[in-house]
């Protein structure tokens, strides 16, 4: 199976447990923005945005960086099967 369907097959499964939980922290965090407390407030703030980043780097630069990798190790596997032919030739 080709490397963009299997990604494919794999986000369409994960993606929407991902938005969800993603979804729910995020808005959580944002209404705990709003207390009264300084503390409370600021880490409420940069959590919701923290989440909401994380989110947005898991779906676009994780999945890229995972397809490049599974690239390169087919391309390893690919090569490691011809060095294997070759030798045996050889041998």
């Amino acid at each position: 199976m080709p490397i963009e369907s299997r990604i494919a097959e794999t986000m369409s499964e994960v993606g929407p447990s991902i938005t969800l939980s993603a979804t729910a922290e995020t808005v959580a965090f944002a209404l705990g923005a709003v207390v009264s407390m300084p503390a409370v407030n600021s880490f409420a703030a940069f959590s919701a945005v923290a989440i909401f980043v994380d989110f947005l780097l898991q779906i676009t630069c994780f999945v890229t960086l995972l397809g490049l990798d599974a690239r390169r190790a087919e391309v390893s596997r690919d090569s490691t099967k011809r060095t294997a032919v070759c030798h045996s030739v050889d041998g």
